[in-house]
């Protein structure tokens, strides 16, 4: 599952398209690969639509992007305009009784949130 708050233009998202299309940026090599991958993507959710779909997808992996800045392009907190989740608590709280196998942050100063969900993990392993 990947959350995100990210305006970009129809004119770069053609531009990406035909690129694309074309040719891909990096030489990738041939891979081969089993099994099945579900994305969902949510971009600017609600607290609530954010939370549920997370309590009925349980998903193994989740990415939260912050912000991005229009001046620099660069990432910020994860701050979207209804609801904060740059605290430890906010983001803990989001998750209910199973966190997912990897959060992946991409956020500046992310080492205290990670560690609160690293710490919240211990807590719901200690009581199982």
């Amino acid at each position: 599952m990947v959350v995100n708050h990210v305006r970009i233009s129809k004119k770069k998202k053609q531009e990406e398209a035909s690129a694309s299309e074309n040719q891909s940026q990096y030489p990738f090599p041939e891979l081969s690969s089993s099994g099945r991958l579900e994305v969902t993507v949510l971009t600017k959710p609600t607290v609530d639509e954010l939370g549920r779909v997370i309590e009925q997808l349980q998903p193994d992996f989740v990415y939260l992007q912050g912000r991005q800045l229009e001046e620099s392009g660069e990432i910020g907190s994860l701050i979207w305009e209804e609801f904060d989740l740059s605290s430890p608590e906010a983001l803990c709280a989001l998750f209910s009784s199973k966190l997912p196998n990897t959060v992946y942050l991409e956020t500046p100063k992310g080492e205290n949130l990670a560690e609160a969900l690293h710490s919240k993990v211990t807590l719901i392993a200690g009581n199982l």
